[in-house]
């Protein structure tokens, strides 16, 4: 995918988690690679205080993806960027209460475990399940759900 079709992703994924959540204070960007070490590594969530490494201004939750992600389908892409979506809105929640009241209706979105749970948010978010394809990548075509124990949940 070329960065603008992945600025366009996380842009549409946003509006869809807002007009169903309500604000998600949320930026986007490219990280440098020696931030994803492994193959499967593609992007990630970063809380945002944490996100203050990054210049943000401390109020602002950031997804930031390898730029591997530039290669990776759309597919693969969506399925990465709604998980990650899902860490958000999981995590945003506990700070943001119209979130956390309008999914809270689904127990299946307070499953155990914050990997899982990121699934399961973003399946209730948009309707269908991440699923986990032969190389332990998110899908949303292909693959396994839920996600595989051995990669935590």
């Amino acid at each position: 995918m070329r960065r603008d079709e992945l600025v366009d992703l996380f842009k549409r994924l946003h509006e869809d988690v807002e007009r169903r959540c309500g604000p998600l204070v949320l930026a986007f960007g490219i990280g440098p690679t020696d931030l994803y070490p492994k193959a499967r590594n593609y992007a990630f969530y970063m809380e945002p205080d944490n996100a203050l490494h990054f210049n943000t201004d401390g109020r602002t939750g950031l997804i930031l993806v390898a730029p591997r992600m530039l290669e990776a389908t759309k597919d693969r892409a969506e399925a990465i960027m709604r998980h990650e979506f899902g860490h958000a809105v999981d995590l945003q929640a506990t700070k943001v209460p119209q979130v956390c009241e309008r999914l809270s209706v689904d127990p299946h979105c307070w499953v155990k475990g914050g990997e899982r749970r990121a699934d399961a948010l973003a399946e209730t978010l948009w309707g269908s399940p991440i699923r986990y394809d032969c190389a332990t990548v998110q899908s949303l075509k292909h693959g396994v759900t839920p996600r595989p124990l051995f990669l935590g949940v």
